[in-house]
């Protein structure tokens, strides 16, 4: 009876160390949008490499926090992004600004009526016949 009894409680805890992982890992996917298949952010690669991490995780540890583990993996490829965008941001701002100090090739329309000849200004005003 009481192997029986600790065949009974054993089967218990693995059901309840399972429900842990499964309920950790869909809040997991919740938190991170690029690893939620119904997400429009889903990024396949990442959610594959993080998932075969996380169950190599479980088998090491079964009851470790999944959830504590994916927000490990998930911190630096966050950072990456960021610093990316970034540069990215840095590096418009720069061409934005070189383009505004970059003189143009407008031409000069400032001159004065008084200094214009006949001919510049006739192009200017037109001619009346």
């Amino acid at each position: 009876m009481r192997s029986a009894d600790a065949l009974v409680q054993l089967r218990i805890q693995q059901q309840t160390v399972i429900e842990k992982i499964n309920r950790e890992a869909n809040e997991s996917m919740k938190a991170h949008p690029e690893l939620d298949p119904d997400s429009d952010l889903f990024d396949k690669d990442l959610s594959d490499a993080v998932a075969e991490s996380a169950l190599a995780y479980v088998r090491a540890n079964p009851t470790g926090s999944v959830k504590a583990h994916v927000e490990k993996l998930m911190k630096p490829y966050k950072k990456s992004l960021t610093k990316a965008v970034g540069e990215e941001t840095e590096t418009l701002a720069k061409q934005v600004s070189e383009t505004a100090l970059r003189p143009t090739n407008v031409p000069s329309t400032s001159k004065k009526v008084e200094d214009m000849s006949i001919k510049e200004l006739e192009q200017k005003l037109g001619t009346v016949w």
